[in-house]
C-alpha cells in the first residue's frame, strides 16, 4: 500500500511540474514576441496606409506636407524624402512587392 502511495505521489508531482514547465513554455513565446503594425506607400498613387490612418492626395505638394517630409519636384529625391521620413519615424522598410509600393513594418 505504502509502494503504490509512493507511485501515485511520484506521478502527480511528475505530472505536475510538466505542466509547470508547459505553462511557462508557451507564456514566455507569447510575452517575447514583438507585436508590429505594418504600412504600405504607394508614390505612384500618393498613398500612405496603415492601422488606423490613411494618406491620400491629389498633389505631391500636399503629399509630402500630409507626410510631412519635404516636396521636391525630382521624382527620386521626393522619393528618398518619403522614405527617409518613414525610418525617422520607426518605420522599417521590409519590401517592394512591386516598383514604387513599399511596405513597412514598426513594434507596436
Amino acid at each position: 500500500m505504502r509502494n503504490r502511495f509512493l507511485f501515485l505521489a511520484v506521478v502527480l508531482l511528475g505530472a505536475c511540474v510538466a505542466a509547470g514547465m508547459v505553462e511557462k513554455d508557451s507564456s514566455s513565446r507569447t510575452a517575447g514576441a514583438t507585436r508590429w503594425d505594418y504600412g504600405i506607400l504607394r508614390v505612384d498613387d500618393l498613398e500612405w496606409r496603415e492601422r488606423g490612418r490613411i494618406v491620400e492626395q491629389k498633389t505631391g505638394p500636399d503629399f509630402a506636407t500630409a507626410m510631412n517630409v519635404p516636396y521636391s519636384n525630382l521624382s527620386d529625391v521626393f522619393e528618398i524624402n518619403l522614405l527617409t521620413g518613414l525610418g525617422d519615424q520607426g518605420w522599417e522598410l521590409v519590401a517592394v512587392p512591386r516598383g514604387t509600393t513599399y511596405v513597412f513594418k514598426r513594434p507596436r
